[in-house]
């Protein structure tokens, strides 16, 4: 019955995150260098990644800002056609991950 009740109250959470997630970005879709939040949701409690916030401080130029909950060894690689940039976070009480 308490897990139940637990995975209610789970769901409701996220409800009431994403709802205020997106009144913030509402309100705020005029300000001028706001970030716009992305809730972010997965099992817990094995989640690193917590909130990613995006903003275009000047024309051409955008910062992406990951909010982690642990240290993470963090790797970056970049694909042609399409253009795109994964970041790969890792935590590092995560176990090694055997080479190839």
């Amino acid at each position: 019955m308490l897990r139940g009740i637990y995975t209610a109250a789970s769901g409701m959470n996220a409800e009431v995150l994403e709802q205020d997630t997106v009144a913030n970005n509402i309100a705020n879709a005029t300000t001028l260098g706001f970030k716009k939040d992305t809730p972010v949701f997965e099992a817990f409690p094995n989640r690193l990644l917590q909130r990613i916030r995006v903003a275009e401080k000047e024309p051409g130029v955008t910062r992406v800002v990951l909010d982690v909950a642990a240290a993470a060894t963090v790797s970056t690689s970049r694909l042609v056609n399409p253009d795109r940039l994964m970041i790969e976070l890792r935590s590092e009480a995560a176990a090694p991950v055997p080479a190839a």
